[in-house]
């Protein structure tokens, strides 16, 4: 899960950071979310369900589908985004994208490294950016490393991305500082600028 403004994420399929994990196969995460789970986002944060996005795997939402699908919907009608990480290494099928109501759609790393010499990868990339499209989901190519790798996902269409080719993970404090003075002593700050002028990070 991650949410906008701190910096936070937590491993895909829970919700950390407010309490105890939540697994989202469970069907009351969205109530929890709603009552007791929300105060605390919001006296403890200073946010709103709204600025939230989960992060579900493959194997995650396809163990049982029409759960995660009632889940899914409850947590949407709350505002929160939901986005199917590293999408093409797990056991869901396009059936599965189809019935779930996700907003966005991350390529796992697997397929980003080495476009510039993988036709294979660079095959995929194209047909996962256009499966995107065609269900007006976002597309985030995750695990960008290198300015080759960005340059060719550019030319495929796609405009958000994350990766070390941005910025290396920082904890909370030194995300907020470096919010505050993003060009000061930072020498991933140029490509970090570049990544945001491509579209907002996931």
């Amino acid at each position: 899960m991650s949410y906008a403004g701190t910096g936070h994420s937590t491993d895909a399929g829970e919700v950390s950071g407010v309490g105890d994990p939540i697994d989202t196969s469970e069907p009351h995460i969205a109530a929890a979310i709603r009552g007791g789970q929300r105060a605390e986002l919001v006296d403890r944060y200073g946010i709103l369900p709204g600025s939230l996005e989960i992060e579900l795997t493959e194997t995650s939402a396809a163990s049982d589908v029409d759960q995660a699908r009632m889940t899914m919907v409850a947590l949407r009608v709350l505002g929160i985004s939901l986005s199917i990480d590293d999408f093409g290494t797990g056991h869901a099928s396009l059936s599965h994208l189809r019935a779930l109501p996700f907003d966005k759609l991350k390529i796992d790393r697997e397929f980003v490294r080495q476009l510039d010499s993988s036709t294979d990868n660079r095959a995929i990339c194209r047909s996962l950016l256009s499966l995107g499209k065609e269900l007006k989901l976002a597309v985030v190519a995750e695990g960008v490393e290198t300015g080759e790798e960005l340059v060719a996902l550019q030319s495929f269409g796609c405009h958000l991305f994350q990766g070390f080719f941005f910025h290396r993970p920082l904890d909370v404090d030194d995300f907020v500082r470096l919010m505050r003075n993003p060009t000061r002593s930072d020498p991933n700050a140029g490509h970090m600028l570049c990544g945001w002028s491509c579209g907002p990070l996931g």
